[in-house]
């Protein structure tokens, strides 16, 4: 699908049709996540200190932004100035960690049955990297760093884990050894736990616990605060691709909206505005949604009028996601644009400039794919150089 600068559809193959969108689906969301622009609450964590009782409350309404250097150099920053902490409570909006939001990821593109934003306090790169080697002597698995939750890499294999409890369990493929099979189980806390536990090796073993509060419970004035910018939160989400940022900005509006803090319940506060599409997940990574190729289209037009959400789409060829994609051969050409991909499926859209100015728009999905990575690169290619051409000189377009 490819619109001029002005809107008009130029070109157009199967806008009707259903796609497994992947991080498409990001863009899907725009209208919804972008009201965040003007909501402090949701990017803030603040720090309050009770000298008469040497208590300290965090105020986490869940920031996905939030990184373990920035709360290690509060803590700090408090220790040295207020001495010993007796304890350490918690305060948390109504998140859901209960169940599943995207009942249908695949463990070949992401473990499905490990969630991060399960946490009620995500602190984001807080997760351990688990690096399982098959060897003729035997198999290999190692963490880094230990203690924390788990994303499985390189090997073959099945996972499983119940986030209630407190290990994974790696299987083996046996047809990796013929006539064989392994179990590999590595222990790791539940994810209020892994907070409970990043606190007590700065503060110490004083006792930390969550407490539940209301939105309006958060409007108090902190002794420290870590704050982070809306445009902070548009490139993780468009240029990086952040699946954690994208879920846990819509489970904030469901709480916001007063719903509980879940993906269903955001459904029915913001509806699909058709109505026809199947949504699972806000981060894509379901292949149980479906969104006609054409409902991307509102989204764009949305980005066309936020300089922030335009800025923080990936460069094709340069920046973010798309980095790694082929150079343009034509300089004064620049495409800024949102991909999607797991396996199977190829998915962009975005803008294209020329000499500095936006020519148009465009939307290419693709479904059902068995080739190779090069192989999805040089049709992607070959779609933006028709995509150029059309915008630029139509006789240069070339079907």
């Amino acid at each position: 699908m490819i619109t001029g600068a002005d809107g008009k559809l130029l070109d157009s193959l199967n806008t009707d049709g259903f796609f497994t969108p992947a991080s498409i689906q990001k863009l899907y969301f725009l209208p919804f996540w972008s009201q965040l622009k003007r909501d402090t609450l949701f990017l803030s964590t603040g720090f309050s200190f009770d000298k008469n009782d040497s208590s300290l409350l965090i105020w986490a309404g869940g920031d996905p932004l939030l990184r373990s250097t920035e709360v290690d150099s509060v803590l700090e920053l408090l220790i040295k100035k207020v001495g010993i902490i007796k304890k350490v409570t918690i305060k948390t909006l109504d998140y859901d960690t209960t169940s599943f939001w995207g009942k249908g990821w695949m463990f070949d593109d992401e473990p499905w049955d490990f969630q991060p934003y399960l946490n009620r306090v995500p602190i984001n790169e807080n997760v351990v990297k688990v690096s399982w080697t098959k060897t003729i002597q035997g198999d290999s698995v190692s963490t880094f760093p230990a203690g924390l939750p788990v994303t499985i890499l390189n090997g073959d294999k099945k996972i499983s884990r119940n986030f209630r409890e407190n290990q994974i369990m790696i299987t083996r493929d046996p047809n990796s050894f013929p006539g064989t099979t392994q179990k590999r189980t590595i222990s790791i806390p539940n994810p209020d736990q892994l907070i409970i536990r990043f606190i007590q090796q700065k503060i110490g073993p004083a006792p930390v616990t969550f407490e539940t509060c209301q939105i309006s419970d958060f409007n108090v004035k902190t002794d420290y605060i870590i704050r982070h910018e809306f445009t902070r939160l548009a490139d993780e989400i468009l240029k990086h691709s952040n699946n954690l940022a994208s879920e846990q900005s819509l489970r904030y509006l469901a709480i916001q909206s007063e719903q509980t803090g879940n993906f269903e319940n955001f459904k029915k506060s913001f509806p699909d505005p058709e109505n026809k599409n199947r949504l699972a997940d806000g981060s894509g990574l379901s292949r149980y949604n479906l969104v006609r190729l054409k409902s991307v289209l509102p989204a764009l037009n949305l980005v066309l009028q936020e300089t922030a959400l335009m800025s923080s789409l990936a460069a094709y060829g340069e920046t973010g996601t798309l980095d790694d994609r082929i150079s343009l051969a034509n300089p004064d050409v620049r495409i800024l644009a949102k991909s999607g991909s797991m396996t199977g499926v190829q998915n962009l859209a975005g803008f294209v400039f020329i000499k500095n100015k936006i020519a148009g728009s465009f939307i290419f999905m693709r479904n059902n794919l068995v080739e190779n990575k090069s192989e999805r690169d040089l049709a992607e290619k070959e779609f933006l150089d028709y995509t150029v051409g059309l915008l630029g000189d139509p006789k240069d377009a070339k079907k």
